[in-house]
This record gives C-alpha cells, sequence and structure tokens, in this order.
C-alpha cells in the first residue's frame, strides 16, 4: 500500500513540476531572441527580392498565434504544406530538441537551408526569466 501511495505521490509531483515547466516557457521571447542574433543576420539577405517578410515554417499547432517581428515587418508563419504549394524555399526552421530539455535548460535549433546556415542554442531559466547560454552557429 505504502509502495502505490509513494509511486501516485512520485507520478503527481513528476506531473505537475512539468507543467510548471511548460508554463514558465515564454515561447515567443526565446524564439525572438534566435531571429535576432546579431552573427545571423549577414544570412538573411534583405536586399534581395522576396526576402521580407522573414518566413518562419510553423512546426506545431502551438505556434499558430505566434506574433513575430523582425526587420520591422511581422515575420509570415507557413506551415510545411503552405511553403511547398507557394515554392517558399527562404524559411526559417526553429525546432525545440525535446531530449536536451530540463526544468531550467532549453535547446533549439534554427535552420535557413536556403543560406545553409544552422545554429544551436541553450537557454537556461534564471531568476528574471528564460536567457540564451550559449549558441554556435555554422555553415553548411
Amino acid at each position: 500500500m505504502t509502495g502505490t501511495i509513494r509511486l501516485l505521490l512520485t507520478a503527481f509531483l513528476l506531473l505537475s513540476s512539468s507543467i510548471a515547466y511548460c508554463q514558465g516557457v515564454s515561447e515567443p521571447f526565446i524564439l525572438q531572441q534566435l531571429l535576432d542574433l546579431p552573427e545571423l543576420q549577414q544570412y538573411f539577405h534583405i536586399d534581395l527580392p522576396g526576402r521580407l517578410p522573414l518566413k518562419l515554417l510553423r512546426n506545431s499547432d502551438e505556434s499558430q498565434g505566434l506574433q513575430l517581428e523582425k526587420f520591422g515587418r511581422p515575420v509570415l508563419l507557413l506551415t510545411p504544406a503552405q511553403a511547398k504549394q507557394q515554392a517558399v524555399k527562404d524559411y526559417v526552421n526553429i525546432r525545440k530538441i525535446p531530449a536536451h530539455a530540463t526544468a531550467d535548460t532549453l535547446t533549439y535549433t534554427l535552420a535557413y537551408p536556403i543560406e545553409g546556415a544552422l545554429c544551436r542554442a541553450r537557454f537556461v531559466r534564471k531568476k528574471a526569466g528564460w536567457i540564451m547560454y550559449d549558441y554556435s552557429l555554422v555553415e553548411q
């Protein structure tokens, strides 16, 4: 009986910490930090026709109401089907890496395939909120 209670209590604590963890993440803030990385700006080539507004591939329904801004314009959210249908090649793809997520650490990748840019960034939770701890940017 005490083993069952202990198991239920452990499950409850894990579930409640997981819910609190999800509620504490400001996804738009994190995504905006990724888009605004100074070293990434050279790859956007906003002087080329069609590069504005910046296009972000929407990977889940959670990002449906997402409001981001880049170069003074709203970021255009596209589903993979829309990008394919419209033959959009200059999109940014941002993904969270769940295997590296903890209560205090999140890891994201940002890919800009048309320019061959790939960024991996780690965010840590501090008292003031989530901050970018480190990142790497490579050309493929």
